[in-house]
């Protein structure tokens, strides 16, 4: 199960807002200083999560994926991820995965390419991206699961797994 990146590591009520068109400078911005202070161990940086389809609203947290050039790589960049308000969390309960938090408005899942959720993630997102349908089919499917989970963002995340992974068998036969 591809868990939803933004989901799980913040306590609290799940809030939705509409598309917001700010928000691929916010990432622009977020990958600019993260590529600044950890450029020797990174070699790009994706954004995923719902923040990163047009049209499609979210919890108003952005969420990046670094490509480390080595796994090992990850907890080497802890000092400069902390100088710009990152928390390093560790693997945060997903395997090959290094996971900094910044608050409730930025998300770092740094993973060495291929590894870990690093192709699911991107093919999620970009199937989101191709197929309005599809983007449309979720935003429904969260705008309901929130009413019925607002005060349990693990029930949230949980309860989306079937629809993710029906776009993840259908982006794979793509």
């Amino acid at each position: 199960m591809l868990p939803s990146p933004g989901s799980a590591p913040t306590p609290g009520p799940v809030v939705l807002v509409p598309y917001d068109p700010a928000w691929p400078g916010r990432f622009t911005r977020y990958r600019d200083a993260i590529l600044a202070a950890c450029g020797p161990w990174l070699t790009h940086i994706e954004h995923i999560g719902s923040t990163a389809v047009p049209g499609l609203g979210a919890k108003p947290v952005i969420d990046l994926m670094p490509a480390l050039r080595r796994h090992d790589d990850g907890p080497r960049c802890a000092d400069a991820m902390a100088a710009l308000g990152f928390e390093y969390m560790g693997s945060y309960g997903l395997e090959r995965r290094h996971f900094y938090r910044r608050m409730d408005d930025c998300h770092a899942h740094m993973y060495a390419p291929g590894e870990g959720q690093w192709h699911a993630q991107l093919a999620f997102r970009d199937f989101l991206r191709a197929h309005g349908w599809a983007r449309d089919e979720y935003w429904q499917l969260k705008r309901d699961l929130a009413a019925t989970h607002q005060a349990d963002r693990d029930a949230y995340s949980e309860a989306k797994s079937c629809f993710v992974a029906r776009i993840l068998a259908l982006a794979r036969r793509a």
